[in-house]
């Protein structure tokens, strides 16, 4: 095969070769930076939540792959026009990717393959020990920076958040709920509340809010999904966990951070021990009489004096 031919420096990159054996690239790339999108995110919910971590970890290496395979073609082509080969580590810029991808495909090359192919035969013995030492360093910066490259995208995995998820509590929806609120957090000081239109954090003690917010369940989890609220054992933030009449979803939850008030992504169940216990289920804690959000009555343990938490929020 003439790729063949060509990783073995026996033939130059043409024109045609270099189209047809790099085109996946920029179409892999352009569906990556698709899933950064809004769109991508429900498309990731949807249809590839299911996929199983050895799944993405062999798609992953297959970018990795293929990203290393076209800036080596890229590399040979910048040669063959006299240029520096170095340039194709541009490539590992998004937006120097698609642009060096197009100059290549699309300039012409038939003078420079001509040139090539009359030139080879005088230069290549001393060509042999310098492409030798070239390609040794590279190989080596292509490794650096794929390296520096993986452990920010690491890094970046592990910082970005889902805030664009939340949305200021829709006190105006309380009338139209079915349930009067779940009560997921209850000590002498604070109490955390559930309902179908926020989360709540509240400070019993010194009578004022300390957390309030929404989450949009459809864009979190998809339609159709319920959603569950346990605060984490450290009392710094809030889990967020995903549910149907016939499944609870476990491939992933979410985790609000109390101080920041930023919403992460995780993979995975949360384990137990990171939860906080859940108050007693069966006590009858909340009472309301009209079923607006400032209605809604928490009565602490032992007392008959009823709290307003959200007292005042309309």
């Amino acid at each position: 095969m003439k790729i063949i031919k060509i990783l073995k420096r026996e033939e130059e990159v043409d024109q045609l070769s270099y189209i047809l054996w790099t085109w996946p690239g920029p179409i892999l790339l352009a569906f990556l930076l698709f899933l950064g999108t809004e769109q991508g995110d429900r498309f990731m919910g949807k249809y590839l939540m299911d996929m199983s971590g050895a799944l993405l970890a062999v798609a992953f290496l297959v970018f990795l792959l293929m990203l290393i395979f076209v800036i080596f073609l890229s590399g040979r082509r910048f040669v063959m026009f006299q240029q520096s080969g170095y340039l194709a580590l541009l490539m590992l810029l998004i937006p120097g990717y698609f642009i060096i991808w197009v100059y290549l495909a699309f300039r012409k090359d038939l003078y420079y393959l001509k040139e090539s192919r009359e030139n080879n035969e005088k230069r290549m013995h001393h060509v042999v020990d310098v492409r030798e030492s070239s390609m040794k360093k590279y190989w080596l910066i292509i490794l650096g920076v794929l390296l520096l490259f993986g452990a920010a995208c690491d890094k970046e995995k592990e910082i970005e958040n889902y805030n664009s998820y939340l949305q200021t509590p829709r006190y105006s929806e309380a009338q139209k709920r079915a349930e009067i609120g779940n009560l997921f957090y209850e000590t002498e000081e604070k109490i955390g509340i559930h309902t179908s239109f926020g989360v709540f954090l509240y400070d019993v003690e010194e009578e004022k809010m300390l957390t309030a917010f929404d989450l949009n369940v459809e864009k979190a989890f998809g339609e159709g999904v319920l959603s569950e609220t346990r605060l984490s054992s450290d009392e710094k933030g809030i889990y967020l966990f995903g549910f149907t009449h016939e499944k609870t979803i476990d491939d992933y939850h979410y985790y609000y951070e109390i101080a920041s008030g930023s919403l992460y992504k995780k993979s995975g169940k949360a384990e137990e021990k990171d939860l906080f216990p859940l108050p007693d289920q069966d006590r009858q804690a909340f009472t309301t009489t009209n079923w607006t959000a400032e209605d809604l009555a928490y009565y602490p343990v032992g007392s008959l004096d009823p709290i307003y938490p959200l007292k005042g929020v309309q």
